[in-house]
């Protein structure tokens, strides 16, 4: 009985783009399966069967009941999870007893590494593997052990065992397994110790909001360029995602300004009374001959968190059911115990949690009973449908109970954006938002999962929030995210932050903003303090790039398209040095009056870019080659590895150093994509 989505993809491999997630493909996939529900009597008896596994697995005899319309969940600490890198040592012998094992075959999808069994023993505690198909037992090349289970298929969701009498201690402390059946081939691994995250990408389900990417302008008819900063690093992890995970993301969950501001720059370090400083450069631009790259980049004042930053914390916390996956509710849990594990005395956490209903688990708490809070984290389960905005209502309550005043009162919020109960619409979340917002709380979201992430909804509410948007895909990015970045994720130094660029006509002839699509605003906007704007973080940096095309002579130019009037040039009014000239305002983390600052940017292209501008350019010609921007010009993946190689610099961390891995993945996919596109 072969599942119907596997044998559509089958048998229509030439007609399906499946590297690339699309909605048309999905709403085909799901069309085909519709049509043909029709099933002989075995058939239905072997989904009644597989329905009753399913049950059986998923059945947690532990819960206990709601009270107060608060789940009250039990965690089992022997449970391991093989989807995410952890720093748990499990290298302990596997102990096999006298009694022979079975080796339960679950139907796709079920996450049944989750399930406790008695035999398998791990140091004393008990875990349970299990695969489907002809699988191949491959265990840390101490012990090679083949095991066939027979008269199974291994993709139709049937259940079955067999038995093996193996009495052999093994090093159990990576494992790794292929399965092949008749009906067609697949590979996975799994990963117990220190490994990088592995996911199963669902490239037909997500959807992205589309956006078209800005056009050039020429400075005549268009002579401002106005926009908000976006410090949200998302864009970049959620690529990461897909990447690793072997496919090409979608070209709309490719955004350049997320990707080119997920990494820190060697910037100066402000010294005035401005919490930022200024850094611009121009340069050759390396994907298009005779055109320049401007780069305007922003340094948030660095803040130590210590004991005078005080932190009143709201973890909100989506325990509906589509959390119940490994990448969701497991990792979200092991994140917030790295932020917990920061918090000092003077800090307080709250955690309000939703599904059906939103209760609050752990009133505000101290940061010195940590105990208390891990135990809350730890007691959390997953079910029920999700009722985000009943959730973000309570959650503001219990922050604005608990306010400190001076101090950060922020509500981080941790879902995968599914909301489906009260107000859920995109809209309504982004007023409510809006409205939430004037009591001076702020609102970060942390996105988690796959095949169902709802980036799009999660990114307005965080921008909406005066917070930021990150997204978790592995307990490493929670590392960067609440450690080693925590100042700027929880501090807002410069809110509202705005620029606005004014390119001179001498010597600009168009100019394009790449990326911030969903960030520019009209030229009056720049003045109205009453318009939002992005938030900049303590230590985080902003960077913008400008491609420009330069005039060839210094002449008259002259506006087109215009009936009424003409707007022409000749000379710059004595201001022939400069290109451009650069504008920002900010309002103070408690202000609503906005302070300007201007900078001047100079018609002297330097031969010899900084690290800095070759790292960021790289970064965003990786960007514009795999949502295969109009814009990519003479884009290689081979020039964006050169430059991104020679700008690695100390690399601390070792993110610039995976972003060259990434590029190398991303490759090998576009040319197996394009050599499946021509067939």
């Amino acid at each position: 009985m072969k599942d119907p989505l596997l044998n559509y993809i089958d048998e229509n491999k030439q007609d399906l783009d499946t590297q690339v997630p699309n909605k048309k493909n999905w709403e085909a996939i799901q069309g085909r399966i519709n049509k043909s529900k029709r099933r002989s009597t075995i058939g239905y008896i072997m989904a009644i069967a597989a329905m009753l596994i399913v049950g059986f697995f998923i059945i947690d005899y532990n819960s206990t009941p709601e009270e107060d319309g608060i789940a009250q969940f039990d965690a089992d600490s022997n449970l391991i999870n093989t989807s995410d890198s952890t720093s748990r040592d499990r290298r302990n012998d596997v102990e096999w007893n006298d009694a022979p094992r079975r080796l339960y075959v679950a139907p796709p999808g079920l996450d049944v590494d989750k399930v406790n069994r008695p035999n398998l023993k791990v140091g004393g505690e008990s875990f349970d593997v299990s695969f489907n198909g002809d699988v191949t037992y491959n265990y840390d090349g101490v012990t090679n052990m083949s095991h066939t289970v027979h008269g199974l298929d291994a993709v139709n969701g049937c259940y079955g065992s067999t038995t093996y009498d193996e009495e052999e201690s093994v090093d159990f402390g990576y494992s790794s397994y292929s399965a092949n059946s008749n009906n067609g081939n697949f590979k996975t691994q799994g990963y117990y110790n220190n490994q990088n995250v592995q996911y199963d990408v669902d490239r037909y389900y997500e959807q992205y909001e589309v956006f078209n990417e800005n056009e050039f302008e020429t400075p005549l008819e268009q002579p401002l360029s106005t926009f908000g900063i976006d410090v949200d690093g998302a864009g970049y992890s959620n690529m990461r995602r897909f990447v690793q995970g072997g496919y090409l993301p979608p070209k709309d969950a490719v955004k350049l300004e997320e990707m080119v501001n997920y990494f820190n720059y060697d910037l100066e370090e402000p010294t005035g009374a401005d919490p930022f400083s200024i850094t611009t450069e121009l340069g050759e631009c390396p994907w298009e001959e005779n055109h320049l790259l401007m780069q305007v980049a922003l340094q948030g004042k660095q803040i130590e968190m210590d004991e005078t930053q005080s932190n009143n914390l709201v973890f909100l916390l989506d325990v509906s059911g589509s959390m119940d996956e490994a990448d969701k509710l497991p990792l979200l849990k092991k994140s917030l115990h790295l932020l917990v594990n920061e918090m000092g005395t003077d800090d307080r956490i709250a955690i309000v949690v939703y599904a059906g209903a939103a209760g609050l688990v752990l009133p505000s708490t101290s940061g010195k009973y940590k105990s208390k809070i891990y135990d809350a984290l730890e007691n959390l389960s997953a079910g029920g449908s999700t009722a985000g905005g009943a959730g973000i209502e309570l959650a503001y309550k219990v922050a604005n109970d608990a306010r400190i005043s001076g101090g950060n009162n922020r509500i981080i919020l941790a879902t995968d954006g599914d909301f489906n109960v009260g107000t859920s619409g995109d809209d309504d979340l982004v007023k409510l938002i809006e409205q939430k917002r004037k009591t001076g709380i702020s609102l970060s979201v942390l996105g988690f999962g796959t095949g169902n992430l709802q980036s799009s909804k999660m990114e307005k509410l965080a921008d909406n929030g005066n917070g930021n948007y990150n997204y978790i895909d592995n307990i490493l990015e929670a590392k960067k995210v609440l450690v080693d970045e925590m100042g700027g994720t929880l501090v807002t130094i410069a809110k509202d932050v705005k620029l606005q660029l004014e390119f001179n006509p001498e010597h600009v002839k168009n100019y394009r903003l790449l990326g911030y699509e969903n960030r520019m605003m009209t030229a009056r906007e720049f003045d109205d303090d009453t318009k939002d704007s992005g938030d900049l973080g303590a230590g985080h940096s902003v960077v913008a790039l400008y491609e420009i095309v330069p005039t060839e002579e210094l002449n008259i130019q002259a506006a087109s398209n215009l009936r009424y009037q003409k707007k022409m040039v000749n000379n710059s009014k004595g201001l022939k040095e400069e290109i451009a000239i650069i504008k920002f305002r900010y309002k103070k983390p408690t202000g609503n009056t906005s302070k300007l600052i201007e900078t001047v940017v100079k018609n002297t292209p330097v031969t010899q870019t900084s690290e800095n501008f070759m790292f960021a350019s790289a970064v965003a010609e990786f960007g514009m080659l795999i949502r295969e921007s109009k814009y990519k010009g003479n884009a290689t993946f081979d020039a964006v590895l050169k430059r991104a190689k020679a700008s690695k610099g100390d690399d601390e961390f070792g993110y610039r150093a995976e972003f060259i891995q990434l590029v190398e993945r991303a490759k090998l996919l576009m040319m197996e994509y394009f050599t499946k596109k021509s067939r």
